[in-house]
């Protein structure tokens, strides 16, 4: 509320710089059927606290945001809707309760977060119902005591604490009870005097103390400040005068401490009289001014001449007032006026709009602007204002008295105007004025005579484009400049009656049309064509600077046709074209363009014109605009909104406005013409509107149909959807009523989006597939001016996901999966060890069984020696080779099992932790459980996650290297296997630390578990040399390079440790079978045996380098691409 004062106040010291000149045509503007309204005849109009405008009908009650209507009808078969569709009177309560009489169907109050109705009506045995249905009067007074006029039962008073009704009627045996039954009107004034206006019975004056009426009655043949007997309206000014309308009797002023009075009464021969005797309202605005609605149109009071300016419907007059029966009057928080008519419909008027007057022909009006389209202006030296037509001749236009003479072409008069169409008017230093025509040459207007001397530029040819002229310019030495359409720049000799064409670059055709002449404060001449620029032309010796469209070069003129030119009072040249407007600087001859992407509505610069304050004011095809040139930063606008714009929406003529016809008067005034007549205005009285408008969001949407909740959208605070409510979608309206069309938006969801949306004039918002959770939607908006409400209203939004997207239901599902994992864990990993030993114990049954064969086979012959040799290592090649592949069926069997389950399981983990972590936000009754939940779910979530995850690891490396022991034959990459092998042994043996170094060696053709058990064998012989040392951190060293050797290329690995090393001794045994130098038990002594004679089998070579205390190193040679 203290916003809305303040607002108020703003708009009060504001709109007092709006003075309507009570002699001013006012425009209405129109809402009926076709924008809406339920019926055109209007009894009440109402501003709610809100902003929202309610206005009743005789076929319903509407709500206006701005944009539409939303109506409210009886439905019979819903006692929650209005009782009745004959709405009278409308009224709102301190409760911001709205309040509905009707005609018929009693008193409803309507609730807005239901959008229901509540009606009282009257029940004959019930003394405290409402005493009549038929309520045509409602009332709230400074105490917020709400009163209710009915038609046929007297006043009552409503009582909030009991719902109940106080009746006060008419006695006929008391002469202090009201005097009539039939109350049309109630009004408390300044001095908490209650007034009571009857059909009937004239005015009572209550004591709401006692509950007993003074009289004041009409008598016939005596003066009285109450004319008659019926009593529509009452009002009061500001010197406390109470003002009383009647139904015949015209109007009353009567000062009631002093009782003197006057009535004011139509006149049919009185134009200043009121507009009809029947009174339907008064109304105070806020500048004071008295409106009074009538059945013969409205009227405004002059207080100082005690005259009336009435406003009534014209047929021929879209703007005029829709009709004459004004039944209701309405001034909103902005000031804009709405009247209420029967018949016609809604009618506003916004004062806001007066700041561009606007003057176009009347056809009521003779004496009135003669044409419509005005192309030309000049003041004279007597502050007259010319103005050209483009069909109807030359117009005088005294701004004093605001009247008109109009100078036309007659053909049979040689000394009239030479053509209607009057494209130029100068008046020279002598005083003579100059007109150019578009047909009839110049013309010489004589002041005394009031006649014209013609000249023809071309008096041979007969064609017209040869006589028209588009510009005129005296220069210092008196020298008249002409120029043509067709026969470019000329010079008129006004003695000798001949003009002589001035060529400047030859015999450009460029330069045959000449549209605008202006000479700077340098002396130099500006002579703009109609297609090859502009250019700087010195009267004296006709050099000439031509400035031309290029469109390699954007510090070139924006286009070549030139429409007009400025000089500013800073000395730059301002540019009009037909593709933008342009600043040359002369001092440099730099150019700098200024187009729509700056801010201007169209490119099309009609006619340029400077204020006061420096400020340029530029007509276009689009309406006109402001441009503030004080603050320029390399030649162009620091800001965006450095250019005002403004259009139809503001008072404007049109949109589109006429070639050069712009003119700065030396009052400061400033005219322009269009297509639809002329606007003036003084540059001061253009400010910005400061309402900040209300806010509300209007409808809601789900699937693109509208949705309603139990409580109103524009009511709630906080929505609640499904997860299947996944396309929704907003509807919102600033209630700024002045050019609604311009308000503008933007809008965000909190929780989804971190930007604005900023969507001009839009009023919708969709959404798609959020995702279960809490948001807030907010949106702002500005008026007609840019002027934003950016606190902006806002709604929580609250999407509940499916039971299956609960913490709960996650909580259960993860118990459960993890029970379920950790059994089939167990299950797989007894399986696996009991298989170990089943293979283990094969090994050493066949270990033995080899070994005594081997004993048996040393004691024959040395020849046999190499071939047991051989039988052994081949044996132990398949004792291996049968593990690894038993093993890797088995490892690749638990993989599949496991993984499937533990990927869902880590996955529903990470919700229940994103869930735990929204329950900590969570808002709660303050006992905290939310967060408590939170303290002591969170680390049993996270601890499963890490179990989850280490399994997840063990799986993937075994997955791996099940897929290693493949035994074909193929082309590998060895240091991806590398990279594989040595992940598994960091793993096992987490105090060796292994160094890679790789060259990108080639692809290697092998049997790819045989080479990777060789790798294997050897990196095993080193984790035990590093043992054997005693060392706590050890290290390989592994890197791989690419050797030639005898026309054939070998990939070689270099495997180096830090162990303990090898004399030359064991050097030369270490590839002999069962050769070991660790304990008996700890070794088969076959690993170094198996990888050398896998290497040979691949035609490759081992190499050993090793030192005692050091360390060894293996190379591995492998032949590249070469199968065995």
């Amino acid at each position: 509320m203290k916003k809305h004062i303040v607002q108020l106040i703003v708009w009060i010291c504001w709109s007092g710089t709006i003075v309507l000149a009570q002699s001013d045509r006012i425009k209405f503007e129109r809402l009926s059927i076709g924008e809406g309204l339920s019926q055109s005849k209007v009894f009440s109009i109402y501003q709610d606290h809100k902003g929202f405008l309610w206005i009743g009908t005789m076929d319903g009650l509407n709500r206006y945001d701005g944009y539409g209507f939303t109506v409210f009808r009886h439905d019979p078969r819903d006692s929650t809707t209005i009782s009745e569709n004959y709405v009278w009177s409308i009224i709102e309560d301190k409760e911001e309760n709205l309040w509905i009489g009707t005609n018929g169907g009693g008193l409803n109050r309507f609730d807005r977060k239901t959008q229901k109705f509540k009606s009282y009506r009257n029940i004959a045995d019930d003394p405290h119902s409402i005493s009549d249905n038929r309520v045509w009067a409602l009332y709230v007074d400074r105490a917020g005591v709400l009163w209710v006029g009915t038609r046929y039962a007297g006043l009552c008073k409503y009582d909030r604490a009991t719902d109940r009704f106080i009746a006060y009627k008419n006695n006929p045996q008391d002469s202090t009870s009201l005097s009539h039954n039939y109350v049309m009107t109630v009004f408390e004034d300044s001095k908490n005097n209650f007034w009571i206006g009857t059909n009937g019975g004239g005015l009572n004056r209550m004591d709401r103390a006692t509950g007993k009426f003074t009289r004041y009655r009409y008598k016939p043949g005596q003066r009285s400040p109450v004319p008659e007997e019926r009593i529509w309206a009452l009002s009061e000014d500001r010197k406390g005068y109470l003002w009383v309308g009647t139904n015949n009797n015209g109007l009353s002023r009567w000062n009631v401490a002093t009782d003197e009075f006057e009535i004011f009464r139509h006149n049919s021969a009185d134009p200043n009289s009121i507009a009809d005797n029947w009174i339907k309202s008064i109304y105070f605005d806020r500048q004071d001014r008295l409106w009074v609605c009538t059945n013969g149109g409205v009227s405004i009071h002059d207080k100082a001449t005690q005259k009336f300016y009435n406003y009534r419907n014209n047929p021929a007059d879209p703007s005029s007032i829709s009709n004459n029966f004004v039944n209701a009057f309405c001034e909103d928080r902005m000031g804009i006026l709405w009247f209420g008519t029967y018949g016609g419909g809604v009618n506003m008027y916004d004062p806001y709009k007066e700041r561009f007057k606007h003057y176009h022909l009347d056809l009521s009006q003779p004496q009135g602007l003669s044409g419509n389209i005005v192309i030309s202006f000049a003041e004279d030296h007597e502050g007259i204002i010319w103005i050209g037509t483009d069909d109807a001749g030359l117009n005088r236009y005294d701004p004093k008295n605001q009247t008109y003479r109009h100078f036309k072409h007659n053909p049979a008069d040689a000394k009239s105007i030479s053509n209607n169409r009057v494209s130029v008017i100068y008046e020279d230093r002598k005083h003579n004025l100059w007109v150019g025509t578009r047909g009839g040459g110049l013309s010489r207007f004589d002041r005394k005579t009031e006649q014209f001397k013609n000249y023809r530029i071309d008096p041979i040819s007969s064609a017209q484009s040869n006589n028209v002229v588009f510009a005129i310019l005296e220069d210092t030495s008196g020298t008249l400049w002409v120029g043509t359409r067709a026969i470019g720049l000329q010079i008129f000799d006004e003695k000798k009656g001949e003009f002589r064409r001035v060529r400047y670059d030859g015999r450009n055709p460029a330069d045959n049309g000449v549209q605008v002449l202006m000479q700077d404060s340098r002396g130099y001449i500006w002579v703009g064509t109609s297609g090859g620029g502009i250019v700087r032309l010195d009267p004296k010796t006709y050099a000439f600077t031509r400035f031309v469209h290029d469109p390699s070069n954007p510090n070139s003129l924006s286009h070549n046709a030139i429409v007009s030119i400025l000089e500013d009072a800073q000395g730059k040249i301002w540019v009009g074209t037909s593709g933008g407007l342009n600043r040359i600087d002369p001092s440099n001859d730099k150019i700098f363009q200024i187009t729509e992407k700056h801010g201007l509505p169209n490119d099309v610069i009609a006619s340029i014109q400077q204020d006061g304050n420096g400020h340029l004011w530029i007509s276009t095809n689009k309406g006109l605009s402001r441009i503030d040139i004080n603050n320029f930063e390399n030649g162009g606008p620091t800001a965006h909104n450095r250019i005002r714009n403004f259009d139809v929406y503001d008072g404007l003529q049109s949109n589109e406005f006429s070639m050069n016809a712009g003119l700065k008067a030396r009052d400061g005034w400033m005219y322009f013409g269009g297509i639809n007549g002329f606007n003036v205005f003084h540059p001061d009285s253009v400010r910005d509107n400061p309402f900040i408008p209300q806010i509300a969001v209007t409808g809601f949407q789900k699937f693109n149909r509208n949705f309603e909740f139990p409580i109103h959208i524009s009511e709630t605070e906080e929505i609640h959807l499904s997860y299947k409510d996944y396309v929704f979608s907003f509807e919102f309206a600033a209630l700024n009523f002045r050019a609604p069309g311009k308000n503008q938006y933007a809008y965000i969801m909190e929780g989804f989006e971190t930007d604005w949306n900023f969507v001009g004039s839009k009023r919708t918002a969709s959404y798609t597939n959020l995702d279960p959770g809490s948001y807030t939607f907010r949106v702002r908006a500005s008026n007609n001016d840019d002027i934003w409400n950016t606190d902006g209203i806002k709604i929580a939004v609250v999407i509940h996901p499916p039971f299956w997207m609960t913490w709960w239901f996650r909580i259960t599902v993860v118990i459960l999966l993890l029970s379920v994992t950790y059994v089939i864990y167990r299950r797989r990993v007894y399986a696996i060890e009991l298989r170990k030993r089943e293979l283990e114990n094969e090994v050493r049954e066949r270990t033995f069984e080899v070994v005594e064969k081997n004993k048996m086979l040393d004691e024959q012959n040395s020849q046999l020696a190499i071939k047991n040799q051989q039988i052994r290592e081949q044996q132990a090649q398949i004792i291996q080779s049968k593990k690894m592949a038993s093993l890797g069926q088995m490892v690749a069997g638990i993989a599949h099992e496991v993984n499937n389950p533990l990927t869902f399981v880590i996955g529903n983990i990470q919700q229940i932790k994103e869930t735990c972590d929204q329950l900590k936000n969570r808002p709660d009754d303050g006992s905290g459980v939310f967060k408590k939940l939170h303290a002591e779910m969170m680390p049993s979530l996270e601890g499963s996650m890490v179990g989850g995850m280490r399994i997840k690891a063990i799986i993937d490396n075994l997955k791996r290297f099940s897929n290693l022991n493949e035994s074909d034959w193929k082309l590998i990459s060895l240091e991806d296997n590398l990279d594989i092998i040595c992940d598994l042994f960091i793993k096992q043996y987490d105090f060796v630390t292994i160094e890679k170094k790789y060259t990108g060696v080639p692809a290697v053709y092998c049997n790819t578990a045989e080479i990777n058990q060789a790798l294997v064998n050897i990196l095993t012989n080193a984790v035990q040399a590093i043992q054997d040392r005693g060392l706590k951190e050890g290290q390989i060293d592994l890197s791989t390079s690419t050797q030639a050797h005898e026309q054939n290329e070998y990939a070689v690995i270099s495997i180096r440790d830090n162990g303990i090393g090898m004399s030359s001794s064991v050097m030369d045994k270490i590839y002999d079978p069962f050769f070991t130098t660790r304990d008996v038990g700890s070794g088969r002594g076959l690993g170094l045996t198996e990888a050398y004679g896998i290497v040979q089998r691949h035609h490759g070579k081992i190499e050993v380098r090793s030192e005692v205390g050091k360390g060894s190193e293996f190379i591995v040679y492998l032949p590249v691409r070469k199968r065995p």
